[in-house]
């Protein structure tokens, strides 16, 4: 606020006083409301009580994360036995299978029979005619 006349130093010192005054003031509100959360703040930190609750809070947080991490470990383990006897049964009964393969072949008198071979046991399987070139060549044209 400024008045017309500049001639008056005195009105304008007044003018600009209470403008400053009332700035002044509106500060010292916010001032005050800071400074009393400060406190507060700061009676939070040095509450005994406070920190007690914070320590019990954050411990029963680690103990639930543990007795977690724990209970998955268990269960990480019964999964790896578990595993572990699967596979001793698998090698077992391929184990059985093998064994049980060869005392059929000890008692049929047999061995191991290439694919491709027939029962007589000699040369290339006579089922199916073989082609000659000169067959082959006929199929084409």
């Amino acid at each position: 606020m400024v008045p017309d006349d500049l001639d008056r130093p005195v009105s304008m010192a007044r003018a600009r006083a209470g403008e400053y005054a009332e700035r002044v003031a509106a500060q010292v509100e916010t001032l005050t409301a800071t400074l009393g959360t400060v406190v507060a703040e700061l009676r939070t930190l040095g509450d005994p009580d406070a920190a007690a609750v914070q320590i019990d809070a954050v411990t029963a947080d680690a103990e639930q994360r543990v007795a977690e991490a724990m209970a998955r470990a268990a269960r990480a383990e019964q999964d790896r036995r578990a595993a572990e006897q699967q596979r001793t049964d698998a090698d077992a009964a391929a184990e059985d299978a093998t064994a049980g393969g060869r005392r059929a072949d000890r008692a049929t008198g047999g061995g191991h029979r290439s694919p491709g071979r027939g029962r007589r046991g000699a040369g290339p399987s006579t089922a199916y005619p073989r082609r000659t070139g000169a067959a082959v060549n006929d199929a084409h044209t």
